[in-house]
């Protein structure tokens, strides 16, 4: 669910900080394939936003900052 209203902020909006945590979570579970190609930029944006604010959990770092990486090169 979470991913889903990020997928439906990506022009403006706000995540609470417990959306934002299970958005976290889910997209630490998920791969480039899975994302939407129409998302993807959004996805970059929201993962570098939260790398910025230190609001990523310890246990999501490698899988996000790997995704992030595949969501760069993609681009």
């Amino acid at each position: 669910m979470s991913l889903k209203k990020l997928y439906e902020i990506e022009f403006g909006g706000e995540l609470s900080f417990a959306e934002a945590q299970k958005t976290n979570e889910e997209l630490s579970l998920v791969s480039l394939k899975d994302i939407p190609k129409d998302q993807l930029s959004n996805v970059r944006e929201y993962i570098e936003a939260a790398f910025a604010a230190d609001s990523i959990m310890a246990e999501q770092i490698q899988p996000l900052t790997e995704l992030l990486e595949h969501l760069r090169a993609y681009a």
